[in-house]
């Protein structure tokens, strides 16, 4: 398979995370997007409109992109409301399929909820905490038996979403987890664990 462009979605304005997406875009070139929490929380349109297109416009040249929280308060459902928002429409508007990282609990699941996706099966651990997961059409507990076999055509076809709670990981955590992506689409037995070196 070939690499799909990645779309990382940081949750988080907390530091560790900065630092993990400064990490991200140097070794992956990513377009980054960053939206006030005050534009997300209200949900401005202008403001997102903006983020979908670019989102969309990188995403369709094969460009990874990580799209980020600015500084500042605001409400966190609201925040997190207007924040899938833009990642729910930036998808649907690219013409393209992108594999996700999504980190943070809450912004994981709403992301997910967002884009309809129920099931999945984890394929790789990327580091305690972070793992990958291949979307699957549907639960089927025979299929999800032989896990390994699975995952070598389901990460062909599905979209592969990496997902790491809050800040877990040391600085190259968003890295790895793109490097694991990247990994996973791009060998023949993507079951196989791919080590990182610490």
């Amino acid at each position: 398979g070939s690499p799909r462009p990645c779309l990382a979605v940081i949750g988080t304005a907390a530091p560790t995370a900065l630092e993990q997406t400064c990490i991200l875009l140097d070794t992956t070139g990513a377009v980054k997007v960053t939206v006030s929490p005050d534009d997300l929380a209200n949900r401005l349109a202008s403001t997102a409109a903006t983020a979908v297109s670019t989102i969309a416009d990188a995403l369709n040249q094969g460009r990874d992109v990580a799209l980020t929280i600015g500084p500042g308060q605001a409400d966190s459902d609201r925040l997190l409301s207007g924040l899938t928002c833009i990642v729910g429409e930036a998808i649907a508007s690219s013409s393209t399929q992108a594999d996700l990282i999504l980190t943070g609990g809450a912004t994981a699941r709403a992301v997910l909820d967002r884009l309809n996706i129920t099931h999945m099966q984890v394929i790789a651990e990327v580091h305690p905490g972070a793992v990958v997961a291949a979307v699957t059409s549907e639960a089927n507990p025979a299929q999800a038996a032989d896990a390994a076999a699975q995952a070598a055509t389901a990460s062909a076809r599905s979209q592969l979403i990496a997902t790491r709670p809050g800040s877990h990981g040391d600085t190259h955590s968003l890295a790895a987890m793109r490097a694991s992506l990247t990994h996973l689409r791009t060998t023949r037995r993507p079951h196989e664990r791919h080590h990182h070196h610490a």
